[in-house]
C-alpha cells in the first residue's frame, strides 16, 4: 500500500510539474505607425521594408504578415501578439522587417493597413 502512494505521489509531481512550453498563440492585426526601406529596386531580388509597431510591454511581438496583390499594389496587414510570460512593463516602438520580392518591373504600392482602416503606403520602383 505504501509503494502504491508513493508511487501516486511521484507521478502526480512530475506530471504536475510539467510545462507546456506549446501555447498557441492568439494573433491579432496589429498597428503600423511607420515603415522604411529603398525606394527602387531589382527584379527577382529581395527588398526589406523595416515596419515599426507600438508595443505597450515586453511581451508583444509582431512576427506574421498578410498581404494581398492586386497588380502592382498590395495590402499589407501586420499580425502579432502577446506570449503572456512574465513581461518588463516599458513601452515604445519595436521594429521587425517585411520582406518584399517584385517579379516585374513596375511601380509597387504596397499599403500597410492600420486597424483604424487607414494605411501607411511605401512606394518601390523595379527596374
Amino acid at each position: 500500500m505504501k509503494l502504491i502512494i508513493a508511487i501516486i505521489t511521484i507521478l502526480s509531481i512530475v506530471l504536475g510539474c510539467s510545462k507546456n512550453n506549446e501555447t498557441k498563440k492568439q494573433y491579432q492585426h496589429w498597428d503600423v505607425v511607420s515603415v522604411s526601406g529603398a525606394s527602387t529596386g531589382v527584379v527577382n531580388e529581395t527588398i526589406n521594408i523595416t515596419v515599426n509597431w507600438p508595443y505597450t510591454n515586453g511581451c508583444q511581438m509582431v512576427d506574421k504578415f498578410e498581404s494581398i496583390q492586386e497588380g502592382f499594389n498590395y495590402t499589407v496587414k501586420a499580425f502579432g501578439y502577446s506570449s503572456g510570460d512574465v513581461c518588463t512593463q516599458d513601452a515604445g516602438i519595436k521594429s521587425t522587417v517585411y520582406t518584399f520580392n517584385p517579379l516585374k518591373i513596375g511601380v509597387y504600392n504596397l499599403r500597410f493597413v492600420i486597424r483604424n482602416n487607414t494605411a501607411i503606403q511605401h512606394t518601390i520602383t523595379i527596374n
